[in-house]
């Protein structure tokens, strides 16, 4: 038999431990079929789920794809946010010869990985398609060629992705002219439905978000109607205040005596006929911040300085900072104010404590669920997910 030299002896043990090593981790980094967590330090919760009455949609921007930790045992669907359209109704995919972002990130690795996640968590597909721009809005819903270029592009997306559900978020900006009446977006969505379940795609949910001004006091909807020819009403319940307001305010006020808020949306929405069981609340995990006059609640804003505060963001200043936080007892949210080299900062943001208001809201007026703008903004140790597994829990 061939002995091995001892002198060889150890070098050829170290280089076959070595390239055992090298295999493994060759294995891991390149085989295809080993799965990568897509979000590197951002680990996605995969927990026994938590069943709930009232569904939670999770809205995921692109531009959080790759940093969100999302709790896939406390959402029953995800959707993706977002494509949009070219004036022909074709889905974008370029934009000023680059590829349209949200286009490209859908069609991501780590976009296909978590829906897959999704679907083992029994959690919904949806996809958000967009709109900003009054003059496209009217030319995708207004003309009949253009509009059913829409939903063909649509529905081919709801096949290709096999989607549970999609989200349409056309948002008129007010104060410019819109050609187009109401009830040509109540037309557009009626068909889409029809052409859903012309399909065997009856089973694919339509819901539509509306802004807090739709249900109050805005012509550029019939909110009423449109709850009729879909099925869930996503009243996006902030932005009461922006970054450009002219004072610090809460973002997502319950109630507000010098303004609108989300009791006042609500009320309207009833009035108007729209059943609870359409509407779906969705929450901010954000706040903003403004530099002010001085340190009152609802200062006056100097102009150019509002900026989206993340709750991560916000957790992190109270942590690093001396501050003492306020608490609003008409919007039933928190706010404080800070030092920032000379300069007095206001922020107004939601807690633990302003998101469990908001969900008590929910169950009160046995609205359809909740909806949570967006998934990556409250950090990866943010404990409102606490409060959002209790009350899944309350409701069994």
């Amino acid at each position: 038999m061939y002995k091995i030299d001892k002198k060889f002896a150890i070098p050829l043990v170290l280089g076959i431990f070595l390239g055992f090593i090298s295999l493994y981790l060759f294995e891991v980094l390149f085989k295809k079929d080993i799965f990568l967590n897509p979000l590197g330090n951002n680990p996605q919760i995969l927990a026994a789920k938590v069943p709930s009455k009232k569904p939670i949609i999770g809205f995921l921007p692109y531009w959080n794809l790759n940093t969100a930790s999302i709790p896939f045992h406390l959402i029953d669907y995800l959707a993706y946010f977002s494509v949009t359209f070219n004036l022909d109704g074709t889905i974008k995919k370029m934009d000023d010869g680059n590829l349209e972002i949200g286009w490209y990130k859908l069609g991501s690795d780590e976009m296909k990985q978590l829906f897959e996640l999704a679907d083992k968590q029994e959690v919904g597909r949806m996809i958000t398609f967009t709109a900003f721009n009054n003059e496209i809005i009217d030319t995708l819903i207004g003309n009949s060629k253009t509009s059913q270029k829409t939903i063909d592009s649509i529905i081919n997306l709801v096949k290709q992705y096999q989607l549970d559900g999609v989200n349409i978020d056309f948002e008129y900006h007010t104060g410019y002219p819109v050609s187009k009446s109401p009830q040509y977006y109540v037309d557009f969505i009626d068909k889409l439905r029809q052409e859903l379940d012309k399909q065997n795609l009856k089973d694919v949910i339509i819901s539509l978000d509306l802004y807090a001004n739709a249900f109050i006091n805005n012509n550029y909807y019939d909110s009423a109607k449109l709850s009729q020819v879909c099925d869930w009403v996503v009243l996006m319940g902030y932005d009461f205040y922006q970054t450009s307001s002219p004072n610090a305010g809460p973002v997502a006020p319950l109630k507000n005596p010098a303004g609108k808020s989300i009791t006042q949306a609500l009320d309207s929405a009833l009035k108007n006929g729209i059943k609870t069981k359409n509407i779906i609340l969705a929450m901010p995990f954000y706040g903003y911040e403004w530099q002010t006059v001085d340190d009152s609640y609802n200062s006056a804003t100097y102009p150019g300085t509002g900026a989206m505060a993340s709750y991560k963001r916000v957790m992190s200043l109270i942590k690093d900072q001396d501050v003492k936080i306020q608490w609003d007892n008409q919007a039933m949210s928190p706010w404080f104010s800070y030092n920032d080299n000379g300069n007095i900062q206001q922020i107004y943001y939601e807690n633990d404590q302003s998101i469990g208001y908001k969900l008590q809201l929910i169950t009160q007026l046995q609205l359809q669920g909740a909806a949570i703008w967006a998934l990556g903004y409250e950090g990866s140790d943010a404990t409102v997910w606490n409060v959002i597994e209790q009350w899944r829990k309350n409701q069994n």
